[in-house]
């Protein structure tokens, strides 16, 4: 209902309002169907049954939102809808179809990683968001040409119908042409002033932490939570670390003794069981100390015990010793997403505006968004007066999927709405106008497009703040406030401001 308000407000139609919505049932379904048919050769987690609700309905309704708004222009035209058909997709199609490209790369790459939870939230979202793609460009383009004028064009009321052929370029924002041209007089102090913002937001990530969820992450009604919450505060060291050391069966017996006493020693040291001989002959020790598994304090125990002289082949696990094995894991995979994400979206973004300084420019900017993105979920979630607010206590650190979750979503959105930024400038550039006014049109036509397609993605997202979850509460409230920035500050502030200073250097000859 909210959305539906939220288009009505837009298109001022309900014809038009009601589309984007109908292809947001379509690509959900569509993609639920296809990976109702995968489970049966991989594993898909349950998480990603609301990455699909969720980025289905934000980015079908982005993608039907650039296309409805072009349409609706070329309409104007007079010249009959078969030809406003034809021209939306050549244009705003065109910028679609790179837009969730980029979307799906993003989230695909995340099938590098070994862990099931997120190869498996990269397969559903980069199905989401081919298909949300292709029902902008396929499935919209017939209702289009089905329902033709009842779209209802009078929605720019800005364009001159006077003139013999319009100019798809004119009519944008009041609002946003002001702030444009403020900017193409003085971008050195606007840009400024917004990436001195982005840096404030994304401050917190100095402070922030990572770690793995536990029964704390559970409505405090939730039984699981009851039973760990009276155990931590009623019982003494009611949540210690607690490690097993396993060891060979031919391990020998004194290098053992040797190194259990070595980790025991000192005042605060752990406590270690003498080694106990399992049924197939391996030796077992148990490691416990005071302190939370989860902490840091925890996971200098496991880097303790696994620096320890114990013999070869010794292996150390348990709680703590998870969530420093999942560090690792996604340390030692990032690496490669991140370059497979990168690499994508400078190509696409290449491919698309015909420039080489224009991907590096998003790139950078995509990253900033990111950070500022982990930045606010440090703040919100470490925070206790933010987190309570939010339906969650303070957390000791964030998920440790969380982050990689939010940059490969937040890293394909800043990239596809810097696509249709750029497309528009371009436009703008191969119709003769200069450099400054050419920037000014482009924002002026996409800067109310884009931020009503942000706060449409934001409430679809943001929607799972509610949930009882906090995982599913961190990676929606990430996503959400950091598509409106990018959104507004980046892409309305700091991209115009860039080209401006960058001026026609920053295009290729004819681009």
């Amino acid at each position: 209902p909210v959305l539906l308000l939220v288009l009505l407000a837009v298109f001022r139609s309900p014809v038009a309002a009601t589309l984007p919505l109908v292809l947001s049932g379509f690509s959900i379904l569509v993609t639920l169907a296809i990976l109702s048919l995968l489970t049966s050769v991989v594993a898909i987690d349950i998480f990603s049954l609301q990455v699909v609700t969720g980025l289905g309905v934000g980015l079908a309704i982005d993608y039907s939102l650039f296309v409805l708004a072009r349409y609706r222009i070329e309409m104007r035209r007079d010249d009959g809808y078969e030809r406003a058909h034809a021209r939306t997709i050549a244009t705003a199609g065109h910028a679609v179809l790179f837009g969730a490209l980029t979307v799906a790369a993003a989230l695909a790459a995340l099938i590098a990683f070994p862990q099931q939870f997120l190869s498996s939230t990269g397969i559903a979202g980069a199905l989401v968001a081919t298909f949300s793609g292709i029902a902008a460009l396929l499935v919209l383009p017939a209702l289009l040409a089905l329902l033709g004028p009842r779209v209802d064009p009078g929605w720019e009321r800005a364009v001159d119908r006077s003139a013999p052929e319009p100019d798809p370029l004119s009519g944008g924002s009041y609002f946003w042409t002001r702030i444009s041209e403020r900017m193409m007089r003085h971008p050195v102090p606007w840009a400024s002033l917004a990436l001195l913002a982005m840096l404030a937001v994304a401050a917190p990530t100095l402070g922030g932490s990572v770690t793995t969820p536990d029964a704390r992450a559970l409505p405090e009604s939730a039984g699981a939570r009851i039973v760990a919450d009276r155990a931590a505060t009623e019982f003494e060291n009611g949540n210690p670390t607690r490690l097993g050391v396993w060891l060979p069966a031919k391990a020998d017996r004194a290098k053992t003794q040797a190194a259990i006493e070595e980790l025991t020693r000192g005042d605060e040291a752990p406590v270690a069981s003498p080694p106990r001989k399992l049924a197939d002959g391996s030796w077992y020790v148990d490691v416990v100390a005071p302190v939370d598994p989860l902490s840091e304090a925890g996971q200098d125990l496991v880097d303790a015990a696994r620096a320890a002289p114990f013999p070869s082949g010794a292996l150390v696990g348990g709680r703590a010793a998870e969530l420093t094995d999942q560090r690792a894991s996604i340390a030692a995979s990032a690496p490669l997403v991140i370059g497979i994400v990168v690499l994508t979206n400078l190509l696409l973004v290449l491919a698309m505006v015909r420039s080489l300084i224009l991907p590096l420019v998003s790139i950078a900017l995509n990253a900033l968004t990111v950070l500022a993105a982990y930045g606010l979920m440090v703040a919100a979630f470490q925070s206790e007066s933010v987190a309570e607010l939010l339906g969650a206590g303070a957390q000791d650190g964030i998920d440790v999927s969380v982050p990689v979750l939010a940059f490969a979503v937040v890293f394909g959105l800043s990239t596809d709405y810097g696509i249709f930024l750029f497309s528009r400038i371009a436009e703008a550039r191969r119709s003769g106008m200069s450099e400054p006014e050419a920037i000014t049109a482009g924002i002026s036509r996409t800067g109310r497009l884009i931020t009503s397609a942000a706060v449409i993605f934001a409430i679809a997202v943001g929607a799972n703040v509610f949930s009882d979850l906090v995982i599913v509460k961190e990676f929606a409230l990430a996503v959400a406030i950091a598509v409106i920035l990018d959104a507004t500050i980046v892409r309305g502030v700091l991209v115009p401001s860039i080209l401006r200073m960058l001026g026609a250097r920053a295009w290729w000859p004819g681009g």
